[in-house]
């Protein structure tokens, strides 16, 4: 048998054939590869969209939280400043000062309706409140909590001031008739902004509150609320 000499030399020099499957495992690890990077985009953008859809969720929640306390909030205002508004001789029974309160917020003092002795009719002959002044605690419609010893010759509860203090509680306080506090209590938190505007046209309080807070996202969520409160008086 004859066999050519460059053959038969091929066949002797080492490496001079590829091993068997050499090739197929360098496809499959670049194959490999590219799968891998394709997955690892795809989880990115999916863990992405989770995440963005995880912070609206918990934005949402922090932001309904929010508005429910600060109808809440409004609800006690309300129901107190509706009350106030302007004695027999056409004389304010409130008085806002605007921008005085903490960054910037308003505040409000103010007298409403009251008996200061139970043998006393809460409106006098003329139909106008007898007496002015404040209750002790919010949402009080006796006389007991509206006068501390029963007689008129000394108002312990005169004015009900609204006020937002340095770590954003909207504080309602009870005044004697020299403005010092004798009783306070917090109606509303994370208050960022309060305002009152009166329109003597209308002889309308209206009143802003603005609330805000961090979600879990650690984002700033801001719900603010206002009301048209019609004074009876």
């Amino acid at each position: 048998m004859v066999t050519d000499s460059s053959t038969l030399m091929c066949r002797l020099l080492p490496g001079s054939m590829a091993k068997p499957g050499a090739g197929r495992r360098g496809l499959v690890l670049a194959e490999l590869m590219i799968t891998m990077g394709i997955m690892v985009f795809f989880i990115s953008v999916v863990y992405g969209l989770l995440g963005g859809t995880r912070a609206v969720f918990f934005d949402m929640s922090q932001g309904t939280e929010l508005r429910d306390n600060l109808r809440q909030t409004m609800q006690k205002i309300e129901l107190e400043l509706r009350n106030t508004g302007f004695d027999g001789n056409g004389v304010a029974q409130f008085v806002i000062s605007s921008g005085a309160g903490v960054n910037g917020t308003d505040i409000i003092r103010f007298s409403i309706p009251v008996t200061c002795n139970a043998a006393l009719p809460l409106i006098n002959a003329a139909g106008n409140p007898a007496y002015w002044g404040a209750i002790l605690t919010w949402g009080c419609i006796t006389q007991a909590c509206m006068d501390a010893d029963n007689s008129c010759a000394i108002q312990e509860y005169k004015y009900i001031r609204y006020a937002v203090d340095s770590t954003g509680q909207l504080v309602r306080s009870v005044l004697n008739a020299e403005q010092v506090p004798v009783a306070t209590a917090v109606i509303g938190k994370n208050v960022s902004s309060l305002t009152f505007t009166y329109s003597a046209g209308t002889r309308t309080l209206t009143v802003a509150l603005t609330s805000n807070k961090s979600s879990s996202s650690r984002r700033l969520v801001t719900e603010t609320v206002s009301q048209n409160i019609r004074l009876m008086n």
